[in-house]
C-alpha cells in the first residue's frame, strides 16, 4: 500500500490495514485471538462508531426493513470483518440478501448482495423484468459512476446504458451472474484520506441508494413500497409533525410538543431538529435525563453539532456531572473555537469540579477519622495521599484561562450581559490584575477630554488583545500619543514612551550592548522596561495571577528603519502569537522573555522626513489611521471664542 499520512480524523490508521492483511494471510482464528485486543482497537472499534452513525442516519422505511444486528462478523477464511443487515421480513425466506459493511486488507466495501439460489434473486429478477418497476429503478438508482455492479456475463455492458445493461445481464435465471451485488469500494489509501463524517457519508448515501434493489428483492409487488421510498413520503410527514411540535414549544406546551416530536421520530428517525427540540422540551419539564438522551441519538446523527455538545454538557451540568460536562463543552470548542458560551461554561464546570473533588476528600477523611482505630489505621496511611492530591487539584487557572476567552469573545459580540457575568465570576477567583470593561475604559477615556469615537478606541482595544504590536498613524496633532497613554491608564498597564532617533541602524540602538572590554551589559529604556515586564509575568505565573500589562511606546518609530533597528524582535512576534511567548537574544549568552504581557505601540507620520514600512512590519502589526473630522473639530472647539475663524 502507498504510505499515505491518514486524515487526522480518521478512525482507521495504517496498522487497521497491516492487521488485516495479517489476518487474511493466516486464515485462522488462532491469529485474531492472539491479537484481539489489537483488532478491537484499530478495526473493531472505529468500525463500530461508523456502524452506529450509519444506522442513526438513515430513514425509516430501511431500519423498519432490517434487522439491525450489533454483533461483528468475522471472516477467517476470507480475511475480512464486518456487519450484515439481514430482511425482518420472513427472515428464513430472504436471510440470503442482506445490505452490508465489510473492511478487508484491499477496501472498505459496502452495498448490497443477493446471493445465488435463494429466493430474493428469484424474486428480484421476476420484478426486474416487469417494466414499470425496472422503469422506477432506471429512474431513481444514481448516481452509479463510482459503484462496482458485479457481473460475469459476457453481455457487453456500455458506459452509457451501465445500468439497464447490468439489470438486463444479471435479471434472469440461467445469468452467469450468480450473486447479485451493488456496492462501492474505497481502497486502503482512499479510506486513511477520509475524516469519519465522510466515510460515514459515502456508506449511507451508497446504502440508501441500493436500497432500491433491497426492495426490488424482498417485495411481491415492490411498486407501491418503491414510490414511497422514492417520493419519500415518510419524511413530508414527520416534517409536518415536526412544524406542529415546533409551535407548541413556541408556546410552551410542552408536554404536547414532546407528543408531537415523537410522531416525527416515528416516522423519521434521522430527523435530527426533531431530537433538539424533544430534549429541549423534556429538559424545560425538567427531565434532563430524558433531554440527554435524545441529544445522544442526535449527535449519532449529525457528530459535528456543536450546539449539542453545548446543550449536553449543560445538561450534564445541572445534574452536577462536570466531568462529562467539560467533556462536552471542549467538544463543542473543538468544532468552534469562537464558542463563547463554551469557554464560559466550562470555566464554570471546571470550578465546580475543582470544589466538589475536594469535599469529596474532606468526606472520606472525615468518615475514616470518626471510625474505630483499627479502620483508620488500616485504611488511613492509604487515604491520606489521596486526600492530599485531591485537595491539591486546583483548576484555578484552566478556570481563568477560559473566562478570560470567553470576556474576549463576548466583547467582539457585544453580549453586554454575558460580558458582565463572566467578568464578575473571574473577578471572584482571581483577585490579581482584572481588566477593566470597555464600557469602563471608553468613558474613563472621554473624562480625560480625549476625542475620540468609540468604534475607533474598541478597534484599538481589540487590536492589542489579537496582535500585540498597534502602529497608529497620523498627522500631527491627532492624538496618536495621547491616545497610547490615556487607554494605558485606564486598564492600569505600565507605560513607558520610547522616542525613535534619526540615526538608529541596529538593534543595540534600541535594546543596548554588551561591552567586550568589561563584559558588562548596557541597559537602554527600553531594555530596562522589558525586563520588568518579564520578571512581572514570572512572578504572576509562579502565584497563578494575571501579569499586569506593560505598554511601550515608539514614538514616531519611522524616523529611523524600523526593520533594521526592530529587527530581532520581528523574528519573535511569530513565534509570540503562536506560543503566547517567546525568548529573545540581547547578547551572546544573554537571553530574556518576550512575555504575552508586554505590547507595542508605535506612533508614525509620514512625510519627507520618515521612512516607509517593509512588508515583514504590515504583516505583523495592526494599523490604524487617526484622523480629525470637521465635526469632532467644531465639538471640540465648542466654546473657544475664535472658533469661526479658524474653521
Amino acid at each position: 500500500m502507498t504510505e499515505v499520512t491518514p486524515h487526522p480524523e480518521c478512525p482507521f490508521s495504517h496498522k487497521t490495514f497491516e492487521l488485516l492483511r495479517n489476518f487474511k494471510n493466516s486464515s485462522s482464528k488462532n491469529f485474531y485471538l492472539t491479537h484481539e485486543e489489537e483488532f478491537k482497537e484499530y478495526i473493531e472499534k472505529p468500525l463500530y462508531q461508523i456502524y452506529i452513525h450509519v444506522l442513526a442516519q438513515l430513514p425509516l422505511q430501511i431500519i423498519e426493513r432490517l434487522n439491525i444486528n450489533h454483533t461483528i462478523e468475522k471472516y477467517y477464511t476470507h480475511g475480512y470483518i464486518g456487519y450484515q443487515l439481514i430482511s425482518k421480513k420472513q427472515l428464513c425466506k430472504f436471510n440470503d440478501v442482506y445490505l452490508f459493511i465489510d473492511i478487508s486488507q484491499y477496501n472498505l466495501f459496502f452495498g448490497l448482495i443477493i446471493y445465488e439460489n435463494s429466493d430474493a434473486r428469484k424474486n428480484f429478477i421476476k420484478n426486474i423484468q416487469d417494466k414499470k418497476i425496472k422503469e422506477l429503478v432506471l429512474q431513481h438508482f444514481h448516481p452509479i459512476d463510482d459503484l462496482n455492479l458485479l457481473s460475469k456475463s459476457t453481455t457487453k455492458i456500455s458506459k452509457e446504458n451501465r445500468l439497464s445493461d447490468w439489470l438486463g445481464a444479471v435479471g434472469w435465471l440461467k445469468s452467469a451472474t450468480k450473486n447479485i451485488q451493488a456496492s462501492k469500494h474505497l481502497t486502503p489509501e482512499k479510506v486513511l484520506s477520509f475524516s469519519s463524517l465522510e466515510i460515514i457519508e459515502h456508506i449511507r448515501e451508497t446504502l440508501e441508494m441500493v436500497f432500491i434493489l433491497f426492495l426490488v428483492a424482498t417485495e411481491d409487488n415492490p411498486i407501491q413500497q418503491l414510490k414511497r421510498y422514492i417520493l419519500k413520503e415518510d419524511s413530508i410527514m414527520a416534517n409536518h409533525d415536526f412544524n406542529l411540535g415546533l409551535k407548541l414549544y413556541n408556546k410552551s406546551a410542552y408536554t404536547d410538543a414532546i407528543i408531537a416530536f415523537g410522531f416525527a421520530i416515528q416516522k423519521a428517525p434521522n430527523l435530527a431538529d426533531a431530537y433538539t427540540y424533544q430534549g429541549k422540551s423534556k429538559a424545560k419539564l425538567g427531565d434532563i435525563n430524558g433531554a440527554i438522551l435524545d441529544y445522544n441519538q442526535l449527535l449519532l446523527i449529525n457528530p459535528k453539532n456543536a450546539d449539542a455538545y453545548y446543550s449536553r454538557g449543560h445538561f450534564y451540568y445541572n445534574l452536577d456531572d462536570y466531568d462529562k460536562a467539560i467533556l462536552d463543552y471542549s467538544q463543542a470548542i473543538s468544532i468552534n473555537t469562537n464558542y463563547s458560551l463554551a469557554y464560559y461554561h466550562r470555566g464554570c464546570a471546571y470550578l465546580e469540579f475543582s470544589a466538589k473533588l475536594k469535599a469529596v476528600a474532606l468526606e472520606i477523611y472525615e468518615f475514616v477519622a470518626q471510625s474505630s482505630g483499627s479502620l483508620f489505621s488500616v485504611f488511613g496511611i492509604k487515604i491520606i495521599p489521596l486526600i492530599v492530591v485531591f485537595q491539591k487539584c486546583d483548576a484555578t487557572q484552566k478556570v481563568i484561562e477560559d473566562l478570560r476567552i470567553a470576556i474576549n469573545l463576548f466583547e467582539k459580540e457585544n453580549d453586554v450581559e454575558n460580558y458582565e457575568e463572566a467578568q464578575g465570576r473571574l473577578n471572584t477567583v482571581h483577585p490579581g490584575y482584572s481588566e477593566p470593561e470597555f464600557t469602563v475604559i471608553y468613558q474613563d477615556i472621554l473624562s480625560k477630554k480625549l476625542q475620540i469615537s468609540e468604534n475607533l478606541l474598541r478597534r484599538y482595544h481589540l487590536a492589542l488583545k489579537t496582535r500585540k504590536f498597534v502602529i497608529l498613524s497620523g498627522i500631527s496633532g491627532t492624538g496618536k500619543t495621547w491616545l497610547t497613554q490615556a487607554y494605558a491608564e485606564a486598564i492600569g498597564a505600565k507605560y513607558d514612551i520610547v522616542p525613535v532617533a534619526p540615526n538608529w541602524t541596529t538593534n543595540e540602538d534600541l535594546i543596548g550592548y554588551l561591552n567586550p572590554i568589561n563584559r558588562q551589559y548596557h541597559h537602554t529604556k527600553f531594555s530596562n522596561f522589558l525586563e520588568e515586564a518579564n520578571e512581572e509575568y514570572e512572578k504572576a505565573k509562579a502565584n497563578r495571577h494575571t501579569p499586569r500589562p506593560y505598554h511601550l511606546v515608539l514614538d514616531e518609530m519611522n524616523l529611523a528603519r524600523v526593520e533594521y533597528y526592530f529587527a530581532k524582535f520581528l523574528s519573535v512576534m511569530e513565534v509570540r502569537i503562536r506560543k503566547g511567548e517567546a525568548e529573545i537574544e540581547l547578547a551572546p549568552n544573554k537571553k530574556v522573555l518576550l512575555p504575552p504581557n508586554f505590547y507595542f505601540i508605535g506612533t508614525v507620520n509620514v512625510d519627507e522626513t520618515t521612512h516607509s514600512f517593509a512588508d515583514k512590519i504590515y504583516d505583523r502589526a495592526q494599523m490604524i489611521e487617526l484622523e480629525i473630522y470637521r465635526d469632532d473639530l467644531e465639538k471640540y472647539l465648542i466654546d473657544v471664542d475664535y472658533r469661526d475663524i479658524l474653521m
